[in-house]
């Protein structure tokens, strides 16, 4: 069994989610369950995001999908949301306006907010 403590300890110490699984024997996606338990979309950008800075940053200031498209500057209807849910799960490249709000918005340097969790294929 994996000490949450000890994964969140190599985390702070900036291990990428591939290092830590390496380190103690399990998969990268094993770590984002041990660092983001019970992720609810109600307090979150919810799941399957592939950008976990970004989904910490979310949990943190319980911040939703909705909420952070306001907070971009958007109104929140279908298409802003089916545009932030593709930025999020990778299906579309976001453009740079969009980025630097994204940036404004969680205070996050680019390099720490788009840090991507590899594929396990």
């Amino acid at each position: 069994m994996v000490d949450r403590a000890l994964v969140k300890a190599l985390r702070d110490k900036g291990l990428s989610y591939q290092a830590i699984g390496e380190v103690l024997n399990v998969s990268r996606q094993r770590v984002h369950q041990l660092l983001n338990p019970g992720i609810s979309s109600r307090v979150s950008l919810g799941k399957n995001i592939i950008y976990p800075n970004l989904l910490e940053w979310s949990v943190e200031h319980k911040c939703n999908r909705e909420e952070f498209l306001r907070r971009m500057g958007y109104t929140v209807n279908a298409n802003s949301k089916a545009v932030l849910l593709r930025v999020l799960t990778g299906k579309q490249n976001p453009k740079k306006d969009y980025i630097d709000k994204m940036l404004n918005v969680t205070g996050l340097l680019y390099e720490i907010l788009f840090e991507v969790i590899p594929n396990a294929d």
